[in-house]
């Protein structure tokens, strides 16, 4: 058997290159034909790759005759489980970029590759079946349907999923809305929910068809501090616990400082990128014998 694996591996590099390889190297090369060949043949995937790569991403709106550059070659990489703070002022292109990493714009140009798959240049109904399997979204304006209760808008995500049926659909929409601390308001119509219940059930919502990417657009803008304080906790226990990729776009410094990285921009480009050079005092957590014991992810407000 080691005769056969060594011929396999001299054909190989004697097809590859003229490189002399010593009986260190050969040694190395055996072994590694044979872990390709317990794992079927195939190159071993590398379950910790980039779940967002950018290379050179421009966007450039055409305004009648005048072409308005917004991202100018922009390359960026975003590992799974990463939570991170994009940043940057009014005018810097954090907007734009979101809508493209989201999959709600398209480049100009560039490649846009997420989870593995090239995104730049899907067509529109093509990125709405990517947003639909693997994107979540939380605005600051909640945008929930005020003539539905907390349920029926967790549930509303499914209703483009026809393979889930209405009873699955209403077990997660449930499970998620006991998680968030929502349990006794799932008949609660929005203008019946204080601000911080509206944002629970936009993150439960975003969270139903249990996606690796978690978008959060300013999602404190609307709330008070104590309630802002607690939404980010969740965040934080989402990231920590579930593992899930978020991305929180914001101008707010405070809201920016719950992240382990910082991506700011400027003038449609990457101005820096500060990765927290220390470890962040976590955000206050009240004592378990103080929240409600159903509550995993934070009380309800």
């Amino acid at each position: 058997m080691l005769v056969v694996e060594v011929v396999v591996v001299v054909e190989r590099v004697a097809a590859g290159a003229n490189t002399r390889q010593t009986p260190a190297d050969m040694a190395t090369s055996v072994a590694m034909f044979r872990r390709e060949k317990e794992a079927g043949g195939r190159p071993r995937t590398n379950k910790n790759m980039h779940l967002i790569e950018l290379r050179d991403i421009t966007k450039t709106y055409h305004l009648g005759e005048i072409d308005v550059p917004v991202l100018k070659g922009v390359s960026l990489e975003v590992a799974r489980g990463e939570l991170v703070a994009l940043m940057g002022a009014s005018g810097s292109g954090k907007s734009t970029m979101m809508n493209i990493l989201g999959c709600l714009d398209r480049p100009t140009s560039g490649s846009y590759r997420l989870d593995g798959q090239e995104i730049a240049d899907l067509s529109s109904d093509e990125r709405a079946r990517v947003r639909n399997g693997k994107i979540g979204f939380v605005f600051q304006s909640f945008n929930l349907l005020a003539r539905t209760t907390a349920l029926e808008n967790v549930m509303m995500p499914l209703s483009y999923a026809p393979h889930i049926s209405e009873k699955e659909a209403k077990r997660r929409a449930k499970e998620l809305l006991d998680r968030v601390g929502l349990a006794d308001r799932m008949d609660h119509y929005p203008s019946q929910l204080s601000g911080g219940q509206q944002q629970r059930v936009a993150i439960a919502r975003s969270l139903i068809n249990h996606p690796p990417l978690l978008f959060a657009d300013e999602p404190t803008g609307n709330l008070d501090s104590h309630t802002s304080k607690e939404v980010l906790e969740m965040f934080q226990r989402l990231n920590e616990d579930e593992k899930i990729t978020i991305i929180l776009v914001t101008h707010d410094p405070g809201v920016g400082s719950i992240a382990k990285r910082t991506i700011l921009m400027r003038d449609g480009k990457i101005e820096n990128e500060e990765e927290a050079r220390t470890v962040r005092e976590p955000l206050h957590e009240p004592a378990a014998s103080a929240r409600p014991a159903a509550v995993a992810l934070g009380g309800a407000r």
